[in-house]
């Protein structure tokens, strides 16, 4: 009976003695492994993610495991060989569509790799980004023709153009790769609104921005310098209709009732919204406190420039005289198209338009104050009773500033956006945020301000 119980005992001892040795290589095994990736981020960008991870002390590498959510495909990267990497971008991702990410950190011992256990799961969902919307600024504007520029957007591949129609939607009128575009065929003596949007075309894909517009009174270059002055431009609205003859042209024009106007000073000679000028009687018109319900269309860039550069006199000459200012910009306040003009100094000394905003001056009964000034000081921030405006540039000792549209104490948008483009301050010039906080960071104390 012993006899055969001594085989039965050499089978239990072998299968005791392999179970310890599995045993011990899986201990062995679990003891080379490195510990777990932790602190997993990523990034989504186009085509790419870009994944980051806390560094694994005991590591030799890294290897990333991904997966296309909407196709199941799954992909394991070529490792990451520098034990110091915790960093790697993977590329050739489908844009919009949804990826898992892992992370395992590795040891390689003796022609073999020993893997952590797997970091958590993260998503990412590569995109198209969308382009900033450009800053659009009236170009040259002459008979027949205007130009419209702007600074190139940050990874925008070209620009669309559009204009307003009469059934008030926009058309398409082109699409172009520089940062200016030139409309012809126009009809003189007539206000255009132009649109335009940056466009971002990568591998077959593409995103718009939002669209900046801008509106255009197309005239001759002689027209625009007449219609210039440096007079005070009250305004009113015509009491009954009249036909009266023209100042700045030939013939007479009929006025209909109701027709808001320009009234230049304390005359009685009115300016109508396309430029035209001529002299009614005082029981014609009716002084108001408003403006124009729309703001005027800027003066083109070359009217702009030659004003400037040709400073009149007092009977309202242009002279070859330049304005003048201590630093190498000048600004000029038009409360009659409600905008402001940005100019620098050029190699020529001349002064060259680079921007030029819709503003919001002071109203009737606080008109902002005409003359020649210059920047004294600059405020991150102006209070009032109850409000405060950003980035105020002050032009006179006493307050008069231009400065951002005003916020409640707590924050909040208390001047409304449309109101730019409109008198209806208290005599400081209002821009809006992005476009003040460009005056206030570029625009260096003691620069010529012109209100005309």
């Amino acid at each position: 009976m012993k006899r055969h119980l001594k085989p039965v005992r050499i089978i239990i001892l072998f299968l005791l003695m392999t179970a310890v040795f599995a045993l011990s290589a899986t201990t062995a095994n679990a003891a080379a492994a490195p510990s777990q990736v932790t602190g997993v981020k990523l990034k989504a960008g186009e085509f790419k993610v870009t994944l980051s991870w806390n560094r694994v002390a005991n590591a030799h590498g890294y290897v990333i495991y991904y997966k296309d959510m909407v196709t199941g495909d799954m992909v394991k990267s070529d490792p990451i060989k520098n034990r110091n990497t915790t960093t790697t971008v993977i590329r050739r991702l489908r844009n919009n569509h949804k990826y898992m990410f892992v992370v395992h950190a590795y040891r390689y011992i003796r022609g073999k790799y020993y893997y952590s256990k797997r970091s958590a799961i993260q998503y990412a969902t590569p995109y198209l980004y969308t382009p900033g919307k450009p800053m659009l600024q009236i170009g040259d504007i002459d008979s027949g023709k205007a130009t419209l520029t702007w600074k190139n957007v940050v990874g925008a591949t070209s620009y669309q153009v559009f204009i307003l129609q009469a059934n008030n939607k926009y058309r398409f009128l082109q699409e172009v790769s520089t940062n200016s575009a030139t409309i012809t065929q126009l009809k003189n003596d007539t206000h255009y609104t132009f649109a335009v949007r940056s466009v971002r075309r990568v591998l077959g894909q593409f995103k718009v921005s939002k669209a900046d517009s801008i509106e255009v009174w197309v005239r001759t270059l002689k027209a625009q310098y007449t219609d210039i002055n440096d007079q005070s431009l009250y305004t009113g609205v015509m009491k009954r209709t009249v036909t009266a003859k023209r100042i700045n042209g030939p013939g007479t024009v009929t006025i209909q009732a109701g027709t808001p106007i320009g009234i230049v000073g304390w005359s009685t000679v009115i300016q109508l919204r396309n430029g035209i000028k001529c002299k009614v009687n005082e029981d014609d018109i009716t002084r108001t406190h408003n403006m124009f319900d729309s703001p005027r269309a800027a003066y083109g860039k070359q009217a702009a420039e030659y004003y400037v550069n040709h400073r009149k006199t007092a009977a309202g000459k242009f002279t070859n005289i330049r304005y003048q200012s201590s630093t190498n910009f000048l600004i000029w306040a038009n409360p009659y198209t409600e905008h402001t003009y940005i100019f620098k100094r050029n190699a020529q000394k001349d002064w060259e338009l680079i921007y030029c905003w819709n503003c919001m001056t002071g109203r009737y009964e606080h008109q902002s104050i005409y003359g020649v000034w210059k920047i004294v000081k600059k405020k991150p921030r102006m209070y009032f009773p109850g409000l405060y405006a950003n980035y105020a540039c002050l032009f006179t000792s006493d307050g008069n500033a231009f400065h951002s549209i005003r916020y409640t104490l707590n924050g909040a948008l208390y001047d409304p956006k449309n109101f730019i483009g409109k008198a209806a301050s208290a005599g400081c010039i209002r821009l809006d945020l992005e476009e003040i906080q460009i005056m206030y960071n570029k625009i260096p104390v003691g620069t010529t301000v012109i209100i005309h």
